[in-house]
This record gives C-alpha cells, sequence and structure tokens, in this order.
C-alpha cells in the first residue's frame, strides 16, 4: 500500500504542518536589557488570558514567579540577583509560554 507520507520522507521532502488558527503568540519585551537594578515587562498582546511571569537560569531553575493581573506593565526588581543570563517567562491560562533572555550587569 503506497504511503504518501513515508514515501515523501524517504525522498527528503518534507510538508509543512497545519498551522493553529486559534493561537494568539504572547507578545512582550524587557525593557531596559541589558539591566542592573530593574527591569520592566511590557505586554504587547492582549492580557485578560495571561497568568503569571517566571524568572529561571539558564539551566531552567526557577528563581521567583509572579501572578499577573490585567496591567501592562510590570517591574522586576533585579538588585538581589547575581549578573548574568536569566531567562523571563509568560504563560497563559492555557498553558502557553513565551520566552526572553534578559543579561543582568552590575
Amino acid at each position: 500500500m503506497y504511503n504518501d507520507v513515508a514515501s515523501c520522507l524517504q525522498q527528503g521532502i518534507y510538508r509543512k504542518g497545519e498551522v493553529a488558527k486559534n493561537y494568539e503568540a504572547i507578545e512582550f519585551e524587557l525593557m531596559p536589557n541589558p539591566a542592573t537594578n530593574s527591569v520592566d515587562v511590557i505586554i504587547l498582546s492582549p492580557v485578560s488570558t495571561l497568568k503569571k511571569i517566571t524568572l529561571r537560569t539558564m539551566l531552567g531553575q526557577t528563581i521567583n514567579q509572579w501572578k499577573m493581573d490585567d496591567a501592562k506593565r510590570y517591574t522586576i526588581y533585579i538588585n538581589n540577583y547575581l549578573p548574568g543570563i536569566y531567562i523571563v517567562e509568560i504563560t497563559d491560562n492555557a498553558g502557553k509560554n513565551e520566552k526572553r533572555k534578559l543579561i543582568i550587569q552590575k
């Protein structure tokens, strides 16, 4: 029996998958970045479905978490964190997330 997907893969031809039509990306910016004392998380997408902000190390360890309300801007005070590269992650109510790198300098 002929299998089009398997035959295409054997020939090195890849088919594009369908794009999720109901998914809205979480858009945000970190200002300033690199940062020394504090960083503002500026939300560019609709905020009603956003749940939390998580600060992680590059190894994935959770440093801190903040519950989100309907604000468009959050300030994270980073005075107590060591210089380095961190990940800021925003998660929505459906469990989808978006990440940005944050550079902390002293």
